[in-house]
């Protein structure tokens, strides 16, 4: 985690296909609006599609007072919407959290969108789907 940016985005694979947006409890309405920006650029920056694990398991209630705001404000949030953008995983400690899901949701659309409640089950979930996708372009060849 960047102690500078408590939403920190980086690369979580070498392939630079999964992307791992990772949120502190200390965050700000800014600060998660600077690290979906920063996201966004990365994303951009690829040439390929690209999968995202959204931490916000360290954010716990405390994210919840941010609902109303990102709700509100969902309209400067179409422009995090990217073609590359395949499937997104939230990591939520608890159903509380998960609320903010609906949101993300919302912004992402089309993307699909699937919660988790850890790291590693979330990776295992975009290497579930990458395999069926596999699949299914072997069959339809």
């Amino acid at each position: 985690m960047d102690s500078i940016n408590p939403v920190d985005v980086y690369w979580a694979s070498e392939d630079q296909t999964v992307l791992a947006i990772d949120a502190q409890s200390d965050f700000t309405y800014q600060q998660f609006v600077d690290g979906m920006r920063r996201a966004y650029d990365m994303i951009d920056a690829s040439d390929q599609p690209i999968d995202v694990i959204m931490d916000v398991s360290a954010a716990g209630p405390q994210a919840m007072k941010y609902k109303s705001s990102i709700s509100q404000k969902a309209r400067e949030f179409t422009s995090f919407k990217h073609e590359r953008l395949r499937l997104i995983v939230l990591v939520y400690p608890n159903i509380v959290v998960y609320t903010i899901a609906g949101i993300l949701a919302m912004l992402f659309t089309p993307v699909h969108f699937v919660g988790s409640t850890q790291i590693d089950d979330a990776i295992r979930i975009i290497q579930k789907r990458r395999a069926s996708a596999r699949d299914q372009a072997s069959a339809a060849d």
